[in-house]
């Protein structure tokens, strides 16, 4: 809120995503959320639904619509730790469809089959530990075809995977407070990584059941 009163121009300047579980799904309760961070709106509210059946989802999700029609809380709709079963269900049903999924996705676990469902609804993949996450120690900016890439491009190894995040059209997050790991992840323009490189990467995948080959993108 202080950040926001001292750095931020306007509030088109932010898009500020609020996380919640199915039992801060009201108006008072979002409400409240908003209000603590001194905003008047939230640009995009995602459910967690990673332990909901999807009987439990569609009435979960049913009651966000309904919250989005009838009140200006929040402008958009998504889901986080979902499957692609579990977002399958929602998009069959929904009236308002959903703007963006969170789940965590890196080359260790690329996600193929959600990323290939999203794209064919036009919904936004935001891939979280997008570096291998919190406790990985690093293993992932250790890898060799990695960190041959980036010597190749003299970038790090940081705007590396963020640039093949963003190739794939997910859109990566790096949760840090570290001012030099975020200067590092900004990244350097120009970058383009060819189609054997980010196949590397891709082969790097340890997820069961997720090791076909890259995700083929529309032009």
């Amino acid at each position: 809120k202080q950040w926001y009163q001292r750095r931020v121009r306007g509030r088109s300047d932010l898009f500020v995503i609020l996380k919640l579980a199915d039992a801060d799904i009201s108006s008072l309760s979002i409400e409240q959320h908003i209000e603590r961070r001194g905003l008047h709106y939230i640009d995009l509210l995602l459910l967690h639904v990673q332990a909901i059946d999807v009987g439990g989802m569609v009435t979960i999700w049913r009651r966000l619509e309904s919250l989005c029609f009838s009140s200006k809380l929040f402008r958009n709709i998504g889901l986080s730790g979902v499957s692609v079963q579990q977002l399958e269900a929602i998009s069959n049903i929904a009236v308002i469809k959903p703007f963006a999924i969170q789940v965590k996705c890196n080359p260790y676990s690329p996600k193929t089959d959600l990323l290939q469902f999203c794209l064919s609804r036009d919904i936004l993949l935001i891939a979280m530990f997008p570096l291998d996450g919190l406790d990985s120690k690093g293993s992932l900016l250790k890898e060799e075809i990695v960190v041959n890439i980036a010597s190749k491009h003299k970038v790090s190894c940081a705007q590396v995977l963020l640039c093949w995040a963003l190739q794939r059209q997910t859109l990566p997050v790096v949760q840090t407070l570290n001012i030099d790991e975020i200067k590092q992840n900004i990244m350097q323009d120009g970058l383009c990584l060819s189609e054997g490189e980010m196949e590397k990467i891709h082969q790097l995948c340890k997820s069961n059941g997720d090791t076909h080959g890259l995700v083929k993108l529309t032009s």
